[in-house]
Order: C-alpha cells, then sequence, then structure tokens
C-alpha cells in the first residue's frame, strides 16, 4: 500500500482529527499542482496521530502548521 494511502488508513482507524486535517490540507496542496516529498507530508500526518489528541482545537493547530510547513 502506497505510503499515503497508509497514513490516511492509520488516521481514519485511529480516529485522529489532527492527522485527517493534515492530510486535507496535503489533498489540497496536491489538486493545486504542488509537488513536494510524499514522505514530508506524511511525516506530519504520522505526528498528528502520535499527538494523542483526537479534538477540533488540535486538528486545527496541526492544520496550520501544516500549512505553514508546506508554505517553505
Amino acid at each position: 500500500m502506497p505510503r499515503s494511502r497508509r497514513s490516511r488508513a492509520i488516521a481514519t482507524a485511529e480516529a485522529s482529527l489532527p492527522a485527517l486535517s493534515v492530510l486535507a490540507v496535503v489533498d489540497a496542496a496536491i489538486a493545486r499542482g504542488e509537488r513536494r516529498s510524499i514522505g514530508e507530508w506524511t511525516a506530519l500526518a504520522r505526528e498528528a496521530v502520535r499527538c494523542g489528541r483526537s479534538d477540533a482545537a488540535t486538528a486545527q493547530a496541526y492544520a496550520a502548521a501544516c500549512t505553514v510547513r508546506l508554505a517553505d
């Protein structure tokens, strides 16, 4: 299974709102044609899963952090 699908499957199984929010930002970046290493994107999703929280505020914080990191 490709890394991106594996990350999404893990995030869904863990019901990790932060990871799912990161993956939504990544999906939008890919749709815009941005080309980064999939490793960078999946690393952010893994970090979000490992944070151990799954509330909306944490999801928003991770989505914002992802947007900032992808802007570099």
